[in-house]
């Protein structure tokens, strides 16, 4: 076979499969997922948007009940006062955010 060169013919076969859910109990999940985090981080400070935000959000975190709060912005008014509170789709305008293990999302 021949090779194309890229990243992926260089890494060795795996025997465990790439669902997140098979993935999560790896020994080596933990160090997989900080190297995730560390080519992310060096992606956006080498990126034209380096100078905006950088939003990571641990989707396992997150609440099912909670999901639309967290990600939208919502705005709240109880008697003549108003709570706006940003969700990280707009906190991260313009910028960048990282949805970490997202297959987590129910």
């Amino acid at each position: 076979m021949k090779s194309s060169g890229t990243a992926r013919d260089a890494t060795a076969p795996s025997n465990h499969r790439a669902c997140g859910a098979d993935r999560r109990h790896h020994p080596d999940h933990g160090r997989e997922r900080h190297r995730q985090e560390m080519v992310a981080r060096e992606l956006y400070r080498h990126s034209p948007r380096r100078n905006e935000p950088y939003i990571k959000v641990s989707c396992a975190a997150v609440s099912e009940n909670l999901i639309e709060s967290e990600f939208l912005t919502r705005e709240r008014v109880l008697h003549g006062a108003s709570d706006r509170r940003e969700g990280r789709f707009e906190l991260a305008n313009r910028g960048t955010l990282l949805l970490d293990e997202v297959s987590e999302i129910p």
